[in-house]
């Protein structure tokens, strides 16, 4: 009786290891693909989930007063301390001579000439 090799191994030894192969190969086959449809299925709840932060974010930026906004950058005082001493009298408001008595102009030339 002879029996068919290859490689000195039975054909028929050899069919068996290739069918466990090919079981396990589409055991494998069958996870991918549903590691591929899981993965669809979060990609798509990624995607809608920006897209509502988006929205969100536009609604929120929307109804934000302009006011707001503005505050949010540095006033030029922090910034710049020895500059704000230097400025303090620009800041302190001054009313007009006239209030205080003192005349103006041609009026002070008058007064002295009298």
């Amino acid at each position: 009786m002879m029996i068919e090799t290859r490689a000195g191994v039975p054909i028929g030894v050899l069919d068996e290891r290739l069918q466990r192969l090919q079981t396990q190969i589409e055991g494998n086959s069958g996870a991918i693909k549903q590691s591929y449809t899981k993965f669809d299925r979060l990609e798509a709840k990624v995607d809608i989930g920006c897209d509502n932060l988006q929205a969100m974010i536009r609604e929120l930026l929307q109804k934000q007063p302009v006011v707001e906004q503005l505050a949010v950058q540095p006033r030029q005082e922090e910034q710049t301390p020895n500059r704000v001493q230097a400025n303090l009298g620009e800041q302190i408001p001054r009313a007009p001579r006239e209030t205080h008595g003192v005349p103006l102009g041609a009026e002070m030339r008058n007064a002295l000439d009298h």
